[in-house]
């Protein structure tokens, strides 16, 4: 075709080097004339084009990553507003309800011959804070996803220092154990905070760590239908650490690497969100969650806070 048109010619080609390596040259080709017009040789250049082409491809590569992530912040923004407005009308449900409970309370002498009624008052007085509460983390988890997808978004959610031993209080009071018997969930929890400490957190955040770890465990427990649970705190060197252990029917090996991966579950009805969300949480502030577990024994998550504040005793 360079003889026959007796124009240059230009093309890029991909070679292989000695040491194993491909690079790709632009080369170009032109043929030479004499006075008379005869072909009497031939020009060739290459030039050696393979940084320019991997800087072309990053290019198009970046661009690709940034309507990507364009996209993905559009969906976020959408699939969080859908999460918020059914939200805003649970809590005004329990607001609703909490008005209720009230006036019930206030005519709580109209009832005073009627135990199971003042009973179910009491158990329903928690009911509204309860759900403020599961709201509050809910609203808490859509900020933390958004923000991983837009880290330039500001926090809706301060970080301060908590006091474990208090926390943990908190979730034990707080939390809704079921019926055992003639006895509650409750008497299978022991926890020994005779270590405390302080770390910076924040208090909706923990509860719900803690509350998802206490739901999981207590699951398996009911179905191995065996174990107890565990909660106690230890120092280390640069953390200090919550150690949080049940004796039920344990992880497999195999499963033991996969926990904390989004829509990863062990359960029939789970979703796979509930240790992803933790270990998220932990992250935020500051901290790490590992598990281990040995199968037909038991499973420990280890939680690790950077610590500010130490009190013993």
């Amino acid at each position: 075709l360079l003889y026959k048109n007796r124009t240059p010619i230009e093309f890029e080609n991909i070679s292989t080097l000695n040491d194993g390596s491909q690079h790709v040259y632009f080369t170009r080709r032109e043929p030479l004339f004499n006075e008379s017009g005869e072909l009497i040789g031939l020009m060739g250049v290459s030039t050696d084009i393979t940084d320019q082409k991997l800087r072309e491809k990053l290019e198009i590569d970046n661009q690709a990553l940034n309507k990507a992530k364009e996209t993905m912040r559009f969906w976020a923004g959408a699939i969080a507003h859908e999460i918020r407005t059914p939200l805003f009308s649970l809590a005004m449900m329990g607001d609703a309800m909490g008005k209720f409970v009230a006036e019930m309370k206030r005519q709580e002498a109209l009832f005073a011959d009627q135990p199971a009624m003042q009973k179910w008052i009491q158990r329903m007085e928690k009911t509204p804070s309860n759900i403020a509460e599961v709201i509050k983390g809910m609203n808490h988890f859509v900020d933390m996803s958004l923000m991983k997808i837009s880290p330039e978004r500001p926090k809706m959610y301060e970080l301060k220092p908590l006091d474990l031993g208090a926390m943990l209080n908190e979730v034990m009071m707080g939390y809704p154990f079921k019926p055992r018997g003639e006895k509650s969930e409750r008497d299978l929890v022991h926890v020994n905070t005779a270590y405390n400490f302080t770390f910076q957190g924040e208090e909706t955040l923990f509860k719900h760590l803690l509350y998802n770890l206490m739901k999981n465990a207590l699951y398996f427990i009911r179905e191995a239908g065996k174990g107890e649970i565990f909660i106690e705190t230890r120092e280390e060197k640069d953390f200090n650490l919550l150690i949080f252990k049940d004796t039920g029917p344990g992880i497999p090996a195999e499963n033991v690497e996969h926990l904390f991966k989004a829509f990863f579950s062990r359960s029939q009805n789970g979703t796979g969100g509930g240790l992803s969300l933790c270990k998220t949480i932990l992250q935020e502030f500051g901290g790490s969650i590992a598990c281990e577990s040995v199968f037909g024994e038991y499973t420990t998550f280890l939680m690790r806070f950077p610590g500010i504040k130490v009190s013993k005793g």
